[in-house]
């Protein structure tokens, strides 16, 4: 195994050479070697993480062997964390897929900024000694910004980029050879690898057309995957490309697919062996595919996996992809073109990786670049989550509006006027009401909104009436709010009743893990009714946010809450819960923390708080029965006391920071197709007893020094386990990797480290994590995009690692697009697999499943988006597994993405009706004149989106017209006599672009 195996595995590809009468069997031989050693080495171009060995602690071991199962997951592909499964990590400065997204993401940005920002000059930012979400927002708005939003957007990109890496594994629709190469542009598919970068450019401007920026970022990663693919892939860099392909993913652009090599023309010749192995170069292949001694045509590697079924072959002269476990870099032409890494035993061509890399980056800063001129600059600041964005998180209010609550509804709306006044505004507004079931509508819609007066306009039609019983749909409100607010936004939740639709507890705790937000509770009446009177404080205690008990005539004053984490990114430093009356908690302020907020909640609160030289500091503070809200600004660097005592136990602290540094993280799994295997990020809990690996992105780079390892901090927060961190490599130094056993109870992780100024910074995670005997993992999903009228599946199998249970199992989705749910249970024929199918479209279904320890069941979910679905939504469907007592239970988080079906490759026209010119304008008086253009537009597709000019100096007018129609628009287009040129460029709903213009002479020179 490691670089050894390999040397020796090429040198045996060698002498397998020199006998021709034997080399099929030892080809055989070879492959079959190849297939049980490096099934899933990471070769691929520009790969998803492959950076991290994910080794266990040192020393440390699993509870229980019985229950260990990484050993059989190394070989099953489900996890194995050692290089036995996916071989060294990249650490030699390779681009993968992520690094690539990253850089361009950054540069397009900054370039935006840069051209329109007056006191920025070109390539100002671009050029910043580190180039990060934080740096850039900070150089263009200031050393407040926050980049949390710009940050996450990035990552959703990145994600879904190395998520194609899962599709031969998991992906029916892309498990046929054919297919994979087309999205790769292996065994020369240009045409096929064409028509799917059209077919994802088209559904991409579709879901921006509509508003759903997350749908386009899904489909924009796909996108760039690919684009980014062609460049390692294919001979592109070999021919002495130094420029993008113009018309690799545009409409209309066939032109280069006629310079394809024929069927039959040979693209390459075998590598050139070599009797050195000192090193890795054994076989080089330098010359294989040189132009001037092969075809001159555009060619790709072919890839042949050990798992391909029947006879394919790679035809006598073509070119192989060439990576270790490619079956078909032993047949003539032999070696391969790939120019995936650094690395000369993965990548034949890794003395071109660099090159083909920046090609990559160039090709998705023009793809980036395009998006910006179909949509215009305020839509494409959007799709990144910048403008108002990049300023905060959601306001979110759910209202329990029975008959009992008109103080708090009152309170509600006195305080969103006091947030619109302020300074510090909210990116929107969400409203969610609920009541009772008898009522109509029981809870909702989700109203959402960035105008202030609209939100106001809203609270004002809040009435408290109906509620005949005590509890009330509480779990179905703040459902609504989960899926509606930003991630992160913190909740509040107003009301004094406990819930009665409790049975969605699993499916709460599912979104707040994945949301990430903090849900409060301001509770103003006795004890919580309903089946679960504990519930609203276990979601306040598993979020982050906090369970308020106080009174009616308080709730007014305890709403400043709201007020002081609306519109900016607060991190977290400590939390603790505790069943004692006193506690003494410590915490470390650094210098990036700019102000401080501490929450205490339980019986008459009482707080003193000490500085680093062990004075009490002067504070501003909100007192109430049962809470106690302190701001202190500015706080001096050092360790800080909170001293805390309450009349009765039961009872929590919080301390929050105004800071840039932050954290988030992604539990994820090392699977992949063969040879492309990394770090992909999955939903639900960790499994109990098992190892688990865990990605960290950290925030605020240019402020940190080091970054020292990962805590797991109890609720009451003390620490029970240290974890060393792994750092990723050059191009992702934001990344951090590490692998623990969880422990038993629900834990938090705490990023600890030292500033740039040396102090110690501690980060908290604001969702505690708690580790489960059951687990859903990801077996095969068709494909998370589907068109209204058609049919998707995904296919999870659910383990059970504990003892014999029955478990509910329940999905759910907030577009009604639920066609079926079927649960199956392994090894075992039922007499009737239950197979829950209506007759349209619904929400919800469930099923209760028996499963005895270590017994798993095929669970699949048909989704099935109806006709009328609005083109551009994203589905959030939650499955969820919880056992009959409630204790145990796991989930599984899947967005399906609703896209056209349309094909639209046509282009807008224009013609030029008429223009002006400057032939008697004397070049020194320019500036005084102006000339124009008149043109007519059209599209007889599926219609215009806009018209505009790259020309910062062309003022453009034209009659309003809707997005989509087909009508003619005549254009004017006006400049100074100093700007001898025109251009005019028209796109329609689905990307399509064209260009026209006119240029003319200059004046004359006096």
């Amino acid at each position: 195994t490691g670089q050894s195996g390999l040397r020796i595995v090429r040198r045996v590809t060698d002498l397998v050479h020199t006998s021709s009468f034997v080399v099929n069997m030892h080809a055989a031989l070879l492959e079959l070697a190849l297939c049980f050693v490096l099934c899933c080495w990471p070769t691929d171009a520009f790969m998803p993480n492959s950076v991290f060995s994910f080794r266990p602690p040192v020393g440390d071991s699993t509870p229980d062997p019985v229950l260990d199962r990484t050993s059989t997951a190394a070989l099953s592909g489900e996890g194995g964390y050692n290089s036995g499964q996916c071989g060294s990590p990249l650490r030699d400065g390779s681009w993968t897929h992520q690094d690539i997204v990253r850089r361009a993401c950054l540069n397009v940005v900054a370039r935006f900024y840069e051209e329109t920002t007056p006191r920025l000059e070109s390539g100002s930012v671009q050029s910043l000694p580190l180039l990060t979400p934080s740096t850039l927002l900070k150089s263009v708005l200031g050393p407040q910004a926050s980049s949390s939003k710009f940050e996450q957007a990035i990552l959703e990109i990145e994600r879904a980029a190395a998520r194609m890496d899962l599709f031969y594994e998991v992906n029916g629709t892309l498990n046929e050879a054919a297919n994979v190469a087309g999205v790769h542009f292996d065994d020369e598919q240009f045409d096929l690898g064409q028509q799917y970068l059209l077919q994802l450019r088209r559904q991409m401007f579709s879901a921006l057309q509509q508003g759903s920026e997350s749908a386009a970022r899904e489909l924009a990663g796909r996108f760039m995957f690919s684009l980014q693919d062609f460049y390692a892939h294919s001979n592109y860099v070999e021919l002495g490309n130094s420029q993008p392909l113009e018309g690799l993913g545009i409409p209309g652009s066939t032109e280069f697919l006629e310079t394809v090599a024929g069927k039959f023309t040979a693209t390459c010749s075998d590598c050139v062996s070599s009797t050195d192995t000192s090193d890795c170069s054994l076989t080089s292949c330098i010359q294989n595919a040189d132009p001037s001694i092969t075809s001159k045509k555009l060619t790709s590697g072919y890839m042949i996996y050990p798992t391909d079924k029947g006879d394919r072959e790679k035809p006598k002269g073509k070119c192989s992809h060439g990576d270790p476990v490619d079956k078909s870099r032993v047949r003539p032409a032999t070696g391969g073109i790939n120019k995936s890494t650094k690395d000369c035993v993965k990548s034949p061509h890794y003395y071109l990786h660099v090159e083909a890399a920046q090609l990559a980056i160039n090709a998705t800063e023009n793809f980036l670049q395009s998006i910006r001129d179909v949509i215009g600059d305020d839509k494409f600041l959007q799709f990144f989550s910048l403008g108002k964005t990049a300023r905060g998180s959601s306001l979110c209010f759910v209202v329990d509006q029975s008959g009992s609550m008109g103080d708090e509804i009152a309170a509600v709306r006195e305080r969103a006027k006091q947030i619109i006044e302020s300074s510090v505004t909210p990116y929107n507004y969400v409203l969610v009401q609920y009541s009772d079931d008898d009522q109509d509508p029981a809870y909702g819609p989700a109203i959402v909104t960035q105008d202030p007066q609209s939100f106001l306009s809203e609270i004002d039609k809040l009435k408290a009436t109906g509620g005949g019983d005590c509890p009330e749909m509480a779990m179905h409100g703040l459902q609504l709010a989960l899926i509606n607010c930003l991630p992160g936004s913190p909740i509040y939740v107003f009301t004094d009743a406990g819930p009665k639709d409790n049975r969605l507890k699993a499916t709460i705790f599912s979104l707040i893990d994945t949301r990430r937000s903090q849900v409060n509770f301001f509770f103003t009446g006795r004890t919580p009714c309903g089946p679960d009177p504990n519930l609203f404080s276990s979601i306040a205690t598993r979020s982050g946010g906090q369970f308020l008990d106080i009174t009616k005539s308080t709730v007014a004053s305890a709403t400043t809450i709201t007020q002081s984490s609306s519109g900016q990114t607060q991190v977290v430093v400590l939390t603790a819960s505790s069943e004692d009356s006193s506690n003494t908690y410590n915490f470390h302020v650094d210098c990036t923390i700019t102000g401080l907020t501490i929450s205490l909640s339980g019986n008459s609160p009482h707080a003193q708080i000490l500085q680093p030289n062990g004075t009490e500091v002067a504070s501003d503070r909100v007192s109430l029965s049962n809470v106690l809200l302190i701001t202190i600004p500015s706080p001096a660097e050092g360790i800080w006391t909170v001293k805390a005592s309450f009349s009765q136990p039961n009872n929590s602290v919080i301390v929050k920071a105004f800071s840039n540094i932050d954290f988030s993280y992604d539990f994820v799994t090392v699977r992949g197709r063969p040879g492309h295997c990394g770090a992909f990020p999955v939903s639900g809990q960790p499994e109990a007893v098992k190892l688990s690996k865990v990605v960290f992105s950290v925030r605020g780079l240019e402020d940190i020094s080091s970054v020292d390892g990962i805590d797991l901090v109890n609720v009451a927060g003390d620490v029970t386990t240290t974890v060393d961190v792994e750092n990723g490599t050059v191009h992702s130094a934001h990344l951090y990797g590490a692998a623990f056993f969880p422990p038993k109870d629900q834990f938090r992780f705490r990023l600890r480290g030292h500033d740039r100024c040396g102090y110690q910074f501690d980060r908290l995670s604001t969702t505690t994590i708690q580790a489960q005997t059951i687990s859903f993992v990801a077996k095969k999903i068709t494909d998370t995009v589907v068109s209204p009228g058609k049919v998707t599946n995904a296919t999870y199998e659910l383990h059970n690692n504990g003892e014999t249970n029955d478990f509910v199992v329940d999905v759910q989705d907030d577009s009604g697009t639920l066609e079926s749910l079927h649960v199956e249970i392994v090894d075992v024929v039922p007499d009737d697999p239950f197979v829950d199918r209506l007759s349209r479209a619904s929400s919800r279904l469930t099923k209760t499943v028996t499963l005895k320890r270590n017994q798993k069941a095929i669970v699949t979910v048909t989704f099935a988006p109806p006709e009328e679905t609005k083109i551009g939504s994203v589905n959030t469907a939650t499955l969820t597994a919880t056992s009959q007592d409630g204790e145990t239970f796991n989930y599984a988080v899947l967005q399906v993405v609703v896209v056209p079906e349309l094909k639209d490759e046509t282009r807008p026209t224009c013609s030029i009706l008429s223009h002006t010119n400057c032939h008697s304008v004397p070049t020194p008086s320019c500036s005084e004149k102006t000339w124009n253009v008149t043109a007519r537009i059209q599209d007889a597709g599926v219609g215009l989106q806009t018209i505009r000019s790259r020309q910062s100096d062309v003022k453009i007018s034209h009659p309003a017209f809707d997005s989509g129609t087909n009508d003619s628009i005549d254009v004017v287009a006006t400049t100074s006599c100093c700007q001898l040129s025109i251009d005019l460029q028209s796109s329609d709903v689905v990307g399509n672009i064209h260009t026209c213009g006119v240029e003319i002479p200059p004046g004359p020179p006096c």
